[in-house]
């Protein structure tokens, strides 16, 4: 439970330095591929500090390292469906499709572990999961934005290709670390999936330089920099909490969203001085209950 502990908290955090980004002035686009970067390097390091020998053998390569490469195209791929989906169908609409992504990889557990029996009130929570990630994020002036937008094919199909992407990462994540047998495994899995995601990013960000004329700038490399090291052992921790329940995501997943939401909240009240809304607060509640029932 430690471990999932650690990893939400390092997932709030990284709903926070993103809150942070607007304050700090940084370029999203730069920030996001640095932070890439910046986890490749937050991995090595603690890779080589634990120790690891690099002796392993290496014949499975392919039961990690091309999910890896997959995985890394879905984070940039889900993070630039997402930027966009905001834009053309609003942010309303594009929470609400990232948040009940969720259900893709419990049902996927459901249908692929049916060994991972679940009792009745761990259903009751994953059900609570979904109104309570919403009323707990939702935002009154984003809704009357939302309202404001005309129905077109992009705000149509954006939000659904954010709750596709969204929830193929977590079930990658899943599915994939069914098949790794040891904890290096683990390390480098999440290294090589940054590594793809920064390429793609880095691909983007020249493409955007010489297009747009873009400069990069140190408040960038610091955001992006301050974005990795939590972003790294987000995912590095979370497949070891996998790993410890026996990679059941169908319980897993609910609950990790649950502390995510929580913890980012109160730290959005505590260091930005964020006030809950009415809605905001049911949304807690039901998260509280939620989080009780799954954890019972």
């Amino acid at each position: 439970m430690l471990l999932l502990l650690l990893s939400a908290l390092c997932s709030a955090a990284l709903m926070l330095v993103f809150k942070a980004f607007e304050k700090w002035k940084v370029n999203i686009w730069q920030g996001v591929t640095f932070n890439y970067f910046a986890c490749v390097l937050t991995g090595s390091f603690t890779f080589v500090l634990q120790g690891t020998s690099s002796a392993y053998n290496l014949s499975n390569l392919s039961d990690w390292l091309y999910p890896a490469a997959f995985l890394g195209l879905l984070f940039f791929t889900g993070f630039s469906l997402s930027g966009f989906s905001a834009q053309k169908a609003g942010v309303t609409i594009t929470t609400l499709a990232a948040k009940m992504s969720l259900i893709v990889p419990v049902l996927f557990n459901l249908w692929w572990m049916p060994d991972n029996r679940l009792s009745a009130t761990t259903y009751a929570g994953i059900v609570l999961t979904f109104p309570a990630l919403w009323l707990a994020s939702a935002k009154r002036s984003t809704v009357q934005l939302h309202h404001q937008q005309r129905t077109t094919v992009a705000t149509t199909l954006l939000p659904v290709a954010v709750f596709v992407a969204g929830g193929m990462v977590d079930t990658t994540v899943n599915w994939a670390n069914s098949r790794l047998q040891h904890e290096w495994q683990q390390a480098v899995f999440a290294i090589a999936s940054f590594g793809a995601a920064g390429i793609c990013g880095l691909a983007v960000l020249i493409f955007r330089m010489i297009t747009y004329r873009e400069y990069l700038t140190w408040r960038s490399v610091a955001g992006g920099v301050a974005l990795g090291v939590p972003n790294y052992f987000s995912i590095y921790l979370l497949l070891q909490a996998l790993s410890a329940f026996n990679n059941n995501g169908a319980w897993l997943f609910p609950l990790y969203n649950i502390l995510i939401i929580l913890v980012a909240s109160a730290g959005s009240v505590l260091l930005f001085g964020e006030r809950l809304s009415f809605i905001n607060l049911i949304g807690m509640t039901i998260a509280i209950i939620a989080l009780t029932l799954l954890a019972g």
